[in-house]
């Protein structure tokens, strides 16, 4: 059974992907590059429980 938190969590890392790829600037992009790993990693927690 999958939980809301899971599909809420792919539904973030889908969104975070779209806006990796359109924002302007590395620093912002890097930043949005590290807060989507830290989904992942969550994620990945989540599923593993």
């Amino acid at each position: 059974m999958v939980s809301p938190l899971t599909l809420l969590l792919l539904l973030a890392l889908l969104t975070g992907i779209r806006v990796i790829l359109t924002v302007s600037g590395w620093v912002t992009r890097v930043i949005s590059i590290l807060v989507w790993l830290a989904l992942v990693v969550m994620l990945m927690v989540s599923l593993a429980n």
